[in-house]
């Protein structure tokens, strides 16, 4: 099952065996080349600019149990792939083709759709204005003055944390965090990314135990206490300079541990000090790291790890030479 982000599907030629690169390929390393071409085709189609590092090369042969030696003769000898000696890359311009003109077909029907809905908006706003000029003059002169004091029974807020997928919030909730915001920080002060995690502590599961991100008991029942959890994570992201993905595994890490399920109740103590002055969040970080070193994250298979792993490697060495 794909669980990526990226296109779940490429185009495969039919006829890719009348090719005379592919002919040659089977006749001289036999069928099993024609399933590790596709194979490779499959995973280039979901890495970023459709490219896959040189280095991927011994993992992807120990993964899909064939030698080092002839996986990269399939890359480099028969001209069914490019390499790229500079960026240490190889990659397929028929694949990198084929999926230029999917992105392409993909944007317009994006277009078309939202120009679609452009104007079934103006014809819904249409209808909107006419019914409210109907309006006996009493009514419109109310509805305005519970527009201008802020008065929203509905607001319609996008809610959906890439982590879990997990749904909008229901009424119920809406109605909650609408509640909880006050004169000085509206509920439009918190960011859509912020929304999106405090949904997920109340909402979500966690990825390992899949049990709730955070128990019922614990979750925030008055006005009061839902603004503070998600002043916390705004406060954490722009005054401390946490990203949000430090915040979310700081919780993951917490909240999955045997010792401090029981100990982390609630967000605020992520900004909170132990006695010797660290931060709480500054605690768990290091420990998610740590149980993470070697898994991969949801969604995310051995190459991709590896990948990420590398990344980080690349990022640390970078941080450690300024």
């Amino acid at each position: 099952m794909n669980t990526s982000k990226g296109p779940t599907w490429f185009k495969h030629d039919t006829r890719s065996l009348d090719d005379p690169k592919m002919i040659m390929l089977v006749s001289q390393l036999g069928p099993e080349a024609y399933g590790v071409y596709w194979m490779l085709m499959e995973r280039l189609s979901s890495q970023p600019g459709y490219m896959l590092p040189l280095c991927t090369i011994d993992p992807i042969s120990r993964m899909i149990g064939i030698s080092q030696e002839k996986l990269k003769a399939i890359i480099e000898k028969y001209g069914l792939f490019e390499v790229d000696n500079d960026e240490k890359n190889f990659y397929s311009p028929e694949l990198i083709f084929g999926m230029k003109a999917f992105e392409k077909n993909i944007q317009t029907k994006r277009k078309n759709a939202k120009n679609g809905w452009t104007s079934r908006r103006a014809i819904d706003q249409q209808k909107r204005t006419h019914a409210a000029a109907l309006q006996p003059h009493s009514d419109r002169k109310a509805d305005a003055k519970r527009m201008q004091s802020g008065c929203n029974e509905d607001i319609d807020i996008d809610i959906d944390i890439d982590l879990d997928k997990e749904k909008d919030l229901n009424k119920e909730e809406k109605k909650r965090i609408s509640e909880s915001q006050n004169d000085s920080e509206p509920l439009s002060f918190f960011s859509k990314d912020i929304l999106k995690l405090y949904n997920w502590c109340v909402k979500g599961k966690l990825p390992n135990s899949r049990e709730s991100v955070f128990p019922e008991r614990s979750i925030p029942k008055t006005k009061k206490d839902i603004h503070d959890w998600m002043k916390c994570i705004h406060d954490l992201v722009n005054i401390d300079g946490y990203t949000l993905q430090d915040v979310n595994r700081a919780i993951i890490y917490a909240r999955e541990d045997q010792f401090w399920k029981n100990n982390f109740l609630s967000l605020l103590k992520l900004r909170r000090k132990d006695k010797d002055k660290i931060r709480y969040i500054d605690k768990f970080i290091p420990g998610w790291n740590k149980d993470n070193k070697d898994k991969p994250l949801p969604g995310e298979d051995a190459i991709q790890m590896m990948m990420r792993q590398m990344k980080e490697q690349e990022e640390h060495e970078e941080l450690n030479t300024k």
